[in-house]
């Protein structure tokens, strides 16, 4: 019986260990390599990067809460694409985002003018 619970403990132990090891990025960071340079801006969770698709497309080592802006502005449409936008439900996430677009437009303009009101749609 002893050798039972013995071995309980031992398993229950390890498990323990591989979850802390595999979610807890405090004590165990994954250390990411991403150029800074591509940041356009940061939100309260994560980072904003804003391109063409040949810049996204370069991107690595991302975080999952991280969000990619496609850049199709040109002469016929006025479109700054989010990428997973369906994954940002929380409102003043969304609003936070929004402002960013709206800084990225006043720092990169094109004909369109873009309101924060325009973009929620």
């Amino acid at each position: 019986m002893w050798k039972f619970i013995k071995r309980f403990f031992i398993f229950l132990f390890m498990i323990s260990i591989i979850l802390i090891i595999r979610y807890d990025e405090r004590i165990f960071p994954r250390y990411k390599i991403i150029d800074k340079d591509k940041i356009f801006a940061s939100y309260s969770m994560g980072n904003v990067y804003i391109g063409d698709d040949k810049f996204l497309s370069g991107l690595s080592n991302l975080n999952k809460d991280d969000v990619l802006v496609l850049d199709k502005r040109d002469e016929n449409d006025p479109t700054l694409k989010i990428i997973s936008s369906y994954k940002i439900v929380d409102n003043n996430l969304q609003n936070e985002i929004l402002h960013i677009l709206k800084e990225y437009e006043k720092k990169y303009p094109s004909k369109w003018e873009r309101t924060i009101r325009s973009m929620k749609k």
